[in-house]
């Protein structure tokens, strides 16, 4: 599986933790809606998105898992990078 760029528009963040920050958001683009999550072992990314005012554009590289190839993506991995705006 090889990570991928994704730039779309952030419409929705949201911590679904319960005892741990644990993240998920929706972003769209015309090819789709996909949600993502970020979490401990993305601590990043979590902290990125728990900062993040949405509507908002970002840019994400990862790797992605269908579990339905029409709704829905997760981030089973962290790849680096730069985060931007």
């Amino acid at each position: 599986m090889q990570p991928a760029l994704y730039y779309r528009s952030c419409h929705e963040v949201e911590n679904i933790g319960k005892d741990n920050n644990l993240w998920r958001a929706r972003i769209a683009d015309p090819t789709g809606v996909f949600t993502i999550y970020a979490g401990q072992y993305q601590p990043e990314a979590a902290i990125f998105l728990s900062e993040l005012q949405v509507p908002a554009y970002v840019a994400l590289l990862a790797k992605q898992e269908n579990t339905n190839p029409r709704t829905e993506a997760y981030i089973v991995g962290e790849t680096g990078g730069d985060q931007c705006c």
